[in-house]
């Protein structure tokens, strides 16, 4: 400390130097906000459904909504699911339903195409993937990595509930991301 003081106040004369330590202390918790911003992930659209004491039931449909403009960009689409230790449960199945823009329509020439698809939430052995407390499991899914969109417009994308018992009690919540893809 020492060193460094007599350096400043050789090629620093002191108000210079307790100016610039004033303009430090204000200017570094933003710089460390900016910082600490620029590390997140950059969600072009992200939503939250969380469940109540029932848990996740057949009706309850999630219908996630959100705007494509640029066809030429890839994105990446996560599922986040969150529940409890006590799902008895490797496997979540879900049915997914994606709906394309007024006029627009899939290859196969439908304006909605529909997937049933399993997630896997834990190794064979038992050990859950993703952040584990005593309390809540949460596992950040990418169901598709580089994807694009035929066109631009308004698309929607159902996620349901695909087990065979109607209430999943320890399913907490369900979150979709939106992302684009900067691999290339």
């Amino acid at each position: 400390y020492l060193t460094r003081r007599i350096l400043l106040d050789i090629f620093f004369p002191t108000f210079v130097v307790q100016e610039s330590i004033t303009m430090y202390k204000y200017l570094l918790p933003f710089v460390l906000l900016l910082f600490l911003q620029s590390c997140q992930e950059d969600d072009l659209y992200h939503l939250s459904h969380p469940f109540g004491e029932s848990g996740w039931t057949y009706a309850d449909s999630l219908r996630f909504d959100f705007e494509i403009q640029d066809t030429s960009k890839r994105y990446d689409l996560f599922l986040t699911v969150h529940h409890s230790p006590d799902f008895d449960y490797e496997n979540l199945y879900v049915k997914f339903s994606t709906i394309f823009p007024k006029g627009q329509k899939a290859l196969d020439g439908k304006r909605r195409i529909d997937q049933v698809t399993s997630l896997k939430l834990a190794e064979i052995d038992g050990s859950w993937l993703g952040k584990c407390s005593s309390k809540e499991c949460t596992y950040q899914i990418p169901i598709q990595i580089k994807a694009w969109f035929p066109g631009a417009g308004p698309y929607s994308l159902l996620v349901e509930q695909y087990m065979r018992r109607d209430s999943l009690q320890t399913i907490k919540g369900i979150d979709f991301a939106l992302r684009l893809n900067h691999s290339e």
